[in-house]
């Protein structure tokens, strides 16, 4: 688990942070809801 606040994170920074840290599932977890949302990066 980590100490970042994802909400405060910009797309760039969050994917960025996921790539530097695999191990972190939360970070994860809120990178794919995020990119799966109606307003997310992915769509």
């Amino acid at each position: 688990m980590s100490n970042t606040n994802y909400q405060q994170l910009t797309v760039v920074e969050l994917r960025n942070y996921v790539k530097q840290h695999p191990e972190d599932e939360d970070a994860f977890q809120y990178y794919r809801a995020y990119c799966t949302s109606e307003t997310g990066c992915c769509r």
